[in-house]
Parts: structure tokens; sequence; C-alpha cells
């Protein structure tokens, strides 16, 4: 009996934990994926079909784990693999979710709808499941375990080297989530409390700044030259051997575009010479940029990714509301510094899903999920009072049009993917 009570008393005390625990898999099974198996895709199922026996390249990392620890290729054992990681996945964004929440225990209405706007919706974690096993997911996994690791004594010591998993899972997430990580370590150190504190977390800052940016260099610079195979042996293995789909590796490291694209975009632009192998081993980054911006300009669904901004903007017009209350506290001008870099670091990756890339919805959700979470941050530990602010506007509109709206927007669906081949 006192076993029961104990642990009675524990689901109680960490009842938000065990909702989010229970609540995300069946929304995402029911609404994401239309009550559907989670199942990996083939452009998703590609990336664990690689590992670094065919080069030491970025974009190869989760598929050198897979290849590891399970090394069967076939679309089943790799969604059982990714499903194993979604739930440690939703494991983690629980623990950290309910440390807020218990923060703020006497706004429960206000913390309810602040969660289920964060946690719900087209453009945050929907993405992930849509598109099950994507590179994102795994900026994310890292981005997680790293802010856990961040208040612990002797844990904290390992964020550099999430940083460098995540630019070794590709090293685009300097323009989301690594930088995100940083700018929260140097908000911890701007508001250490001894001075000890702050050298340590200035230290973790700047060695993950020089490995991210170190490792972020140099793939931009060699990495199809580190490939071991010549094209025809590589589609080969992925093809024949691992039962993948190459056509995200023929473009990202060779730029092959064979007779088998003939008629597509990505054709086009070859044929216009705006993509091809002339630009596969240029050591110049400005030479890079400009190609990618070019191709990409043939991909891109100009409707779409008007729309994806248009849908962004809803929540972060909520978040900067509250942050925009922060500045009116007058923080620290080093703290508004941080603040500064962080919406700059969101506008970026906008940027970024618009110039660089045909996927917007990714790089839209993942600003979004960045701003979130730096805004929980803020809230947290500076700006108590944020959450005054934000009841008082909850009040204003009314929580029966909330919970409406709140309905409507978690029924909201993206593709995460928006390549028009």
């Amino acid at each position: 009996m006192i076993y029961i009570n104990k642990t009675i008393k524990f689901i109680k005390h960490h009842k938000v934990f065990f909702f989010i625990c229970i609540f995300l898999p069946v929304y995402h099974w029911l609404i994401a994926n239309n009550a559907g198996w989670f199942e990996v895709k083939p452009i998703n199922y590609a990336y664990h079909a690689v590992d670094y026996s065919m080069g030491f390249c970025s974009r190869m990392l989760p598929g050198a784990i897979y290849h590891s620890l399970v090394g069967i290729y076939s679309k089943t054992a790799v969604s059982i693999y990714l499903i194993v990681l979604y739930a440690l996945f939703i494991i983690m964004l629980a623990v950290l979710l309910e440390q807020f929440a218990l923060k703020f225990r006497q706004k429960q209405k206000v913390c309810f709808i602040l969660l289920t706007f964060f946690l719900t919706g087209p453009l945050t974690f929907n993405l992930f499941v849509t598109e099950l096993g994507m590179l994102d997911f795994y900026w994310a996994l890292f981005f997680l375990m790293a802010c856990l690791c961040l208040k612990n004594k002797y844990l904290k010591f390992a964020v550099p080297l999430f940083v460098a998993l995540m630019v070794l899972t590709h090293y685009a997430a300097l323009a989301c989530y690594a930088s995100a990580l940083l700018l929260i370590v140097l908000l911890f150190a701007v508001r250490a409390d001894s001075k000890r504190e702050k050298i340590i977390y200035l230290l973790i800052f700047a060695s993950s700044l020089l490995i991210g940016i170190g490792l972020a260099l140099y793939f931009l610079t060699h990495d199809s030259s580190n490939l071991v195979y010549n094209v025809d042996d590589f589609r080969r293995i992925l093809q024949k051997d691992r039962h993948a789909l190459s056509f995200y590796y023929d473009y990202s490291f060779y730029k092959y575009f064979g007779p088998e694209y003939a008629g597509t975009r990505i054709f086009f632009a070859y044929s216009a010479g705006i993509a091809g192998e002339e630009f596969m081993h240029t050591k110049n980054i400005f030479e890079i940029a400009l190609h990618q911006i070019k191709a990409n300009l043939q991909y891109t669904s100009v409707s779409q990714m008007v729309i994806t901004i248009l849908v962004g903007l809803i929540p972060q017009a909520l978040l900067i509301y509250i942050l925009a209350g922060y500045c009116k506290k007058k923080p620290a001008k080093k703290k508004r510094w941080i603040l500064a870099l962080i919406l700059l670091l969101c506008i970026g990756c906008e940027l970024v899903g618009c110039l660089f890339s045909n996927d917007t919805p990714r790089w839209v959700g993942n600003s979004i999920i960045i701003l979130f979470i730096f805004t929980f941050y803020i809230l947290h530990y500076e700006y108590e009072q944020g959450m005054e602010r934000v009841e008082i506007l909850f009040q204003k509109i009314g929580y029966p049009i909330l919970y409406v709206f709140l309905f409507f927007y978690s029924n909201m669906v993206m593709d995460a993917y928006t390549l028009q081949v």
C-alpha cells in the first residue's frame, strides 16, 4: 500500500511529464500521421544507408550511428530504430517542459496554452513525424541532450561534443540549433552567480564555437573530396546493397544528374550550368553560396514559401510580444545583445530556408522551435513576471477563443520537404 501511495504521489508530481509522454505520440499518430504507422520514407531511409566507410563527410552521422548500432538495411528495421529515438526525444522534451511548467504551477491555464502552442501545429514537431528520421530531427535530438546537460555540474562539459554532433549531421546546423545552443550557453555565462561559473560557461562557449565553425568550414570546402567511391560505385552500394534511393547524395555529394533525371527541374539546372560537377571541388565559400542560391531558385515554390512564412508568423508574434515585455524591463546590456542575436538567428534561419534550401517549412519550423525554447529560458530564469503579461493578453483575447483557435491550429499539417523535382 505504501508503494502504491508513493507511486500515485510521484505521478501526480510529474503529471506534466506523463501527460506530454502520452499526449504527443497519440497526437502525432492521429493528426500528423493520419492514424498510420510511424514509418520512414525513402528519402529519410537513405540518410541511414550511408556511413563513414564511404568518406568522412557531413550528412553521414545518422547513417554511421545506425550502421554501428543496427546495420540491418530494411525499411522496417530503420522505422523501428527511429521509433525508439522518437520515444527518447519525447521523454527528454517532456523533462525540459515539466521544469518550465513546475516553475509556473500557479499559471496553469497560461502554461497549458503556451505548451500546446509549442507542441502542436504545422511548424514544430509534426515535421519530425511526417518525415520520420529527417536530418533536422537529429539536430533537435542533440540540442535537447545539450539543454538537459547545461545545468549539470559535470555534464555541461559535453556541450561542445553535441555541437560537433550537430555539425557532423549537417554543417547547416550552425544556421539554427548549434548557434542557438551557443547563445543559450552565453546567457548562462552572463547570468552566472560566481566568477568561476561564468568562466566555465565562457570556456564551454568558446570551445563549442571553435569546434562548430572549424568543422563547418572543413565540410564546406572538403566534403566531396573526402568521398571514397566514385559516383557509380556509391550509387550501386546504396541502391542495390542497401536498397536506398541515392537521389539526395547524387546531388549533394557528386552533383550527379544522369539521364534518369531528364525532364526534371534539377536536370534543367544542370543543363543551364547552375548545378553540376564543376562546383563539386571548389574551395571558394562565396562561390558555393552563390551556386546554391541560383540552384535553389530553380526548385523552390514561391507560393509555398510565402504561405509557410505567414503561418509561422502566428506563434512568432506571441513570442516576440513576450520578449518585447522582457526588453521593457531593461535587462543588462549583455542580455539584450544575446536577445538581439537570437532574433537575428531566427531571421537568418528562415532566410536559409528561402535562399539556400527549397524546404522552407523545415527552416521556419526550426526557427520557431528555437524561439520557443529561448523564450521559455527567458521566462524561467529572467522574466517570471512575463507570464502575467501573457495572462493579461490571453484574458483580453478570451480563453474560449484561444481554445477554438488551438483546436484548428493543432490540426494543421505541412510537408517538411517541398522540393519540386
